[in-house]
């Protein structure tokens, strides 16, 4: 086995366990609904704050956090994407792999 079908390997079952995660009962009614709230941003009361940069401070870094949950989501809920991709990569070289053997 070539060391390219060995990283396709790994990388799908990385990808295969992080795709059953996401599909996984436990996830979907308890993390999912809690990391969905992470990735909305809060409203931020402008008030409270002692001055304008302040405020911005605080509103940049709740966008921030809200954005790096919003990817995480993605990510996961893309995994089902990378296992086909993975696969179909994999069986290309199986198949280049029997014809050059066949010839």
């Amino acid at each position: 086995m070539d060391k390219q079908y060995q990283r396709l390997t790994e990388a799908l079952k990385i990808a295969v366990g992080l795709s059953d995660l996401f599909d996984s009962q436990g996830f979907q009614e308890n993390l999912l609904p809690h990391l969905e709230k992470l990735s909305t941003v809060p409203y931020i009361d402008a008030s409270l704050f002692k001055s304008p940069d302040e405020y911005q401070f605080s509103l940049n870094s709740a966008n921030l956090k809200a954005g790096a949950y919003a990817e995480l989501l993605k990510f996961l809920q893309d995994q089902r994407y990378t296992v086909e991709r993975l696969t179909k990569q994999m069986e290309a070289i199986n198949k280049k792999q029997q014809y050059e053997s066949g010839k």
